[in-house]
């Protein structure tokens, strides 16, 4: 009898997980539904917003408290709804971090180095490495291969198809290691990394990366800011997230040479991002796209009326 009751028990318990995971997934597939939804409405109301407001400088004045501002601010918007739901939305201009796709020349390494490295770091061997073994990974050229590479398929002997391609350059721990030194504030890798554009989506390197959209470590990385202008910086974010406050005025030591490194203005390519969870932030799921905005799509199309994007999703 023992035996059957602790069989029934552990029965029960297996049921009921299973029905949890269950519910769960149930309300992670509604909460994919409301995330496409939403991130469609997202869409629209920043094309609107586009066609509305021709002047796409970003820290606009707002003229009415009520009126709703679309623009790449990389702010999230929160919505709840009456169920306990939370919906997400930030908008962010996709021209800010440091760019791997297409050829990787000697300037787009040179300027990498200018970015990345200080007097210091700049003559260590172990650090140079990387970007060695970077000229070497997207080179095309069968003469040339390093041995780090020797035990599967690499390098690629292309152009990168995938920002996080960089993390297999051998040499990159340490750059890593450096550029957290440099920065500190919340050092997170990823966010220097720049979008990779999709087919009929382009990103030149020529064009600024863009103040609102870049990681904090991206800023002090460029204009090569000391501790008391990162002080600086972090209170002007501070009071433009917080109360709408131009950079212009919450930072003006600095904004005069941030402008020199940065654009202020939307470039037209965009990178929108949805997440939709439940009560108490269960069952999440994130959307995003990155969109440019105009009647230009992949080539084998040609033109079209219409809006063409490239789309992700987590679940």
């Amino acid at each position: 009898m023992m035996m059957v009751f602790m069989f029934s028990g552990e029965t029960s318990a297996v049921a009921n997980l299973s029905y949890r995971q269950s519910l769960i997934r149930s309300r992670q597939i509604d909460n994919h539904y409301l995330a496409e939804s939403r991130m469609a409405e997202g869409i629209w109301n920043l094309y609107s917003d586009i066609r509305l407001n021709k002047n796409r400088v970003i820290d606009r004045e707002i003229l009415e408290e009520d009126e709703a501002v679309f623009t790449a601010d990389n702010i999230w918007r929160v919505e709840s709804s009456e169920d306990g739901q939370e919906f997400h939305l930030k908008i962010e201009d996709a021209y800010k971090g440091f760019s791997f796709s297409g050829k990787l020349d000697g300037k787009a390494i040179a300027d990498l180095k200018r970015n990345w490295l200080n007097e210091e770091n700049s003559q260590d061997l172990d650090v140079l490495k990387f970007f060695d073994e970077l000229r070497l990974y997207s080179s095309s050229s069968n003469l040339e291969k390093a041995e780090e590479y020797a035990d599967f398929d690499m390098p690629r002997r292309a152009p990168m198809q995938y920002a996080e391609e960089v993390l297999w350059v051998p040499g990159i721990e340490n750059v890593i290691t450096e550029l957290n030194e440099e920065t500190q504030l919340n050092f997170d890798f990823s966010q220097l990394l720049a979008p990779f554009p999709p087919q009929g989506v382009k990103i030149s390197r020529k064009n600024k990366s863009n103040f609102y959209s870049a990681s904090l470590s991206e800023v002090i990385l460029r204009a090569n800011l000391q501790e008391d202008e990162v002080e600086e910086l972090l209170e002007g974010k501070r009071l433009w997230s917080e109360e709408r406050v131009p950079f212009s005025e919450g930072m003006p030591n600095l904004y005069s040479r941030l402008r020199k490194f940065f654009s202020f203005k939307e470039s037209g390519v965009y990178k929108l991002s949805v997440k939709v969870t439940d009560q108490g932030a269960q069952a999440p799921v994130s959307r995003t796209v990155l969109l440019q905005l105009n009647s230009r799509g992949p080539a084998r199309l040609g033109k079209f009326n219409g809006i063409s994007y490239w789309e992700w999703g987590a679940f």
